[in-house]
């Protein structure tokens, strides 16, 4: 068991980066924390846990920071190389919550000896992203067009905004469509739905009182 500040957890993500394995946690208390684990995993006698991976576990987090001033209802992480060399990459968290905002937290990673280096960070808010609260988030990071998010909430739609990235400089966020539900989005998956000789599709599928699917 990991704890940072003692807050109950509300979501979870992980990432795989290397050979290392990356949880993001977020809380009541609107903080998001960044774990570093052990990426090998060892299996005795069939058993696997935490206790299975090989190597030094985590006493503390090693990146917190203030996301929202509610809680983190959902966050969804995504991780884009950089340009520049193929060691060095960005890691996107993206995130929403009661006080209807959706926050994403940019860091900026370095591989040097197989160890992830972190050189930086940033935090882009976008608020009075809905009228209502949000419960969702889905990051679906597209280098053929634009990165998308797409978030769902109380306010029974599902609206998509554009990541909009700059090389080593702050993103953006940027509004660009909503499409009504016939519930409130209190949870969300999305995909894209590939076929030889057609246009990719983003299937999403959003649940409250059902489950709605939708083809976008």
């Amino acid at each position: 068991l990991f704890s940072d500040s003692g807050r109950p957890v509300l979501c979870i993500d992980l990432l795989r980066c290397y050979d290392r394995i990356l949880a993001f946690v977020g809380t009541t208390s609107g903080d998001i924390s960044v774990w570093n684990f052990p990426g090998t995993v060892a299996v005795k006698d069939g058993n696997c846990g935490l206790n299975c991976l090989k190597g030094v576990m985590p006493h503390r987090p090693i990146f917190v920071f203030k996301a929202h001033h509610a809680g983190v209802n959902d966050l969804s992480v995504g991780s884009s190389p950089m340009s520049s060399t193929p060691m060095n990459f960005c890691i996107y968290i993206c995130s929403v919550s009661d006080d209807q905002t959706i926050s994403i937290c940019t860091l900026y990673i370095s591989v040097y000896s197989s160890q992830l280096c972190l050189k930086r960070s940033c935090l882009t808010v976008l608020q009075c992203a809905s009228d209502s609260p949000l419960n969702s988030i889905k990051l679906v990071l597209d280098q053929s067009t634009f990165h998308q998010i797409y978030v769902s909430g109380h306010d029974e739609q599902i609206s998509l905004f554009k990541l909009v990235t700059i090389e080593d400089g702050q993103p953006q966020i940027k509004f660009v469509s909503s499409s009504p539900l016939g519930t409130d989005g209190s949870c969300l998956a999305c995909f894209h739905f590939t076929k030889q000789g057609m246009p990719s599709r983003l299937i999403a599928a959003v649940g409250g009182e059902g489950v709605e699917i939708l083809s976008l």
